[in-house]
């Protein structure tokens, strides 16, 4: 499988920036500004995980900031795109980050639970649930077709529709009104109820 990344223009109306000139020293700056925010979403969020450990991350640098994450599954590493932080930071809208920093967080629990489950190892989610993944992985639908227009059959594969549930269902649950967040026009009303499933487990479980 390829790498996984969000690369969705609607995500901050299809706009690129020169955030910042890529002098080292900037790029230095900006890391140190967001590192300690991240940092905080980690420790405020690992209690939805469903996992102990915490992923290795790091950022990266694109003026693209619809290219707000990316999770590569060999190095079982998410990369946050500087830019996006920075962009969003700048218009009061850094839970969009948190957002699909979570949708990231959900592909490194989804691989995770793959590798054990072919390993035969005792897994948390039901087998039929890990075998989509497994199949999505091997033969991951990017979003954008190589005309640059949406590929609709992104949104539908069963690992984007578990990371957008399982990131809104997270936010919706820890700031109750997320009406500004992103949601794939191709999602309806079942996107909704798959949401609210997982929000009454939260609750359930007294997160």
């Amino acid at each position: 499988a390829g790498n996984n990344t969000v690369t969705i223009p609607e995500v901050f109306n299809n706009i690129k920036v020169n955030v910042y000139n890529c002098m080292e020293q900037e790029i230095n700056k900006l890391i140190e500004t967001f590192k300690p925010l991240i940092t905080n979403i980690i420790l405020e969020d690992r209690k939805y995980f469903s996992f102990t450990n915490i992923p290795n991350w790091c950022f990266f640098a694109d003026e693209d900031i619809s290219k707000v994450a990316i999770f590569l599954e060999k190095e079982k590493l998410i990369r946050i795109n500087l830019c996006s932080c920075e962009y969003a930071y700048s218009t009061n809208n850094f839970h969009m980050i948190e957002y699909f920093f979570l949708h990231e967080i959900r592909h490194y629990f989804q691989y995770q639970m793959v590798e054990d489950y072919q390993a035969g190892k005792e897994t948390i989610v039901k087998k039929q649930h890990i075998e989509n993944w497994q199949k999505d992985y091997n033969s991951y639908i990017l979003p954008n077709n190589q005309d640059g227009s949406t590929n609709d059959e992104y949104f539908f594969q069963s690992i984007e529709i578990d990371a957008f549930v399982y990131s809104y269902a997270t936010m919706k649950y820890k700031y109750k009104n997320v009406d500004d967040l992103y949601v794939p026009k191709q999602y309806n009303q079942f996107f909704y109820d798959m949401v609210d499933k997982v929000v009454n487990i939260f609750d359930k479980q007294g997160l």
